[in-house]
Parts: C-alpha cells; sequence; structure tokens
C-alpha cells in the first residue's frame, strides 16, 4: 500500500546540434523543463560557445534552470576516434 502519491517523472532529450541559445532556452520553456542534465564527456564548442560547460550552467541559472553534468557518469568516449568506432 502506498501513503504519498508518487509523481510521474518525465524525461526529455534534447540535442543541442546546431540551436542558438534562444532556440535551445525557447524549447525548454515550451516543455517546462526544470533541470538539465548534460551528458557530453566534453561539454564544449568552439562553433557554438555558448553550449560549453560553464556558458550553459550560467544561461540556464539566468533562465531558472537546475543544470547538473554527468559527462563521467554517462557520457562516452572512444578512444580510436569515430572513424574507427565504426568499423566495429
Amino acid at each position: 500500500m502506498r501513503t504519498r502519491k508518487q509523481e510521474e517523472i518525465v524525461i526529455y532529450t534534447l540535442g543541442t546540434s546546431q540551436r542558438s541559445l534562444e532556440e535551445f532556452l525557447e524549447i525548454l520553456a515550451f516543455y517546462r523543463i526544470e533541470q538539465v542534465a548534460d551528458v557530453r564527456s566534453f561539454p564544449s564548442s568552439r562553433r557554438y560557445p555558448h553550449f560549453c560547460r560553464e556558458e550553459l550552467a550560467q544561461a540556464l541559472a539566468a533562465a531558472g534552470i537546475r543544470y547538473l553534468w554527468l559527462g563521467k557518469e554517462l557520457g562516452g568516449f572512444r578512444k580510436e576516434g569515430y572513424e574507427a568506432y565504426t568499423r566495429t
């Protein structure tokens, strides 16, 4: 018998891709996302610096969204490079 009402937890996945920071934040707001778990092993981008770990964390905090980096726990890393990995 349950004594407390269980809340439904919904997990969304959203890639950064070539999105602007504004578009990314709009999507999060539309779905009422309260926390982002970043699973990238190396959360950085030369082309899209707004998706670097520190900058993303600051932007999310300003939008009232919690940021959690889980790259060490959930991220992937291929020692031999992507091309060699695809041949396995």
